[in-house]
């Protein structure tokens, strides 16, 4: 294939077992009959270096499928792992079998159970991880050792989770921040306005003013609602922030 990468959906045929030459892989929307079918999938892909799953299930394997470890060269060359499932705590464990640490620079784990990512965290290097995307389980990851973290999302879904989102941005060990991003669904809030009612904002100020923030050039609030005079409420709430040109509003 001449493509270096490949993009699968349910509907497709086969995937081919062996594509020497795909670095990248997006799996959307397709159905396994078990945890093998897809490892099998990826054993075939030596040059592998970004995985994303979209939509992607199998089956719960029985207590008696016996997964072989992921080849050296899959562990070696992965850098990118992007998941939005639920069904992947047992991807996680047979990437585990290689029996060494993960160089991943970029990470998203959406829609995960907290002890998956506990797992991830603790087999990566954390010296090796540029962004972080965060959903529903921020407290999981072990944020305080990815000492090189330059970009990080954070998704709220509730009222409750404002107050966690801040305290993340306390907790992370990165020395040097170029981007901050809040990804805001505001159809789980009673209100779209009662995001900015929720959150504290001065104490956002505060954190974002540590050290490690210095060099930050982008602060983004992103909506999966349009709303009006969004963008002046967030200039008003962070005013020195705007008058530097920092503060984004996007669509989720």
């Amino acid at each position: 294939m001449a493509n270096s990468s490949i993009a699968a959906s349910f509907d497709n045929p086969p995937l081919p077992l062996n594509v020497s030459s795909v670095t990248a892989l997006t799996l959307r929307s397709m159905q396994f009959s078990c945890i093998s079918e897809l490892t099998s999938v990826l054993q075939g892909i030596p040059g592998l270096r970004s995985l994303a799953l979209d939509n992607v299930y199998w089956c719960r394997p029985g207590p008696f499928e016996v997964l072989p470890p992921p080849s050296l060269t899959l562990a070696d060359q992965l850098r990118v792992l992007r998941v939005r499932s639920m069904s992947v705590e047992n991807l996680v464990e047979w990437l585990l079998l290689a029996g060494r640490s993960l160089d991943l620079v970029e990470m998203d784990m959406g829609l995960v159970e907290a002890v998956t990512c506990e797992k991830l965290c603790g087999a990566m290097n954390p010296e090796m991880l540029q962004s972080l995307s965060v959903h529903n389980c921020a407290d999981s990851y072990a944020v305080e050792n990815f000492r090189n973290l330059r970009n990080i999302d954070i998704s709220i879904h509730a009222a409750d989770e404002c107050k966690p989102a801040i305290s993340l941005l306390k907790r992370l060990g990165s020395l040097r921040m170029c981007s901050v991003k809040f990804a805001v669904h505001t159809r789980f809030f009673s209100s779209p306005k009662d995001f900015f009612q929720c959150f504290d904002w001065d104490e956002l100020i505060v954190v974002l003013g540590a050290e490690k923030f210095r060099w930050m050039d982008r602060v983004e609030f992103a909506f999966d609602a349009e709303y009006s005079q969004v963008e002046t409420r967030l200039t008003e709430k962070l005013p020195e922030l705007h008058e530097q040109g920092k503060v984004y509003v996007s669509r989720v």
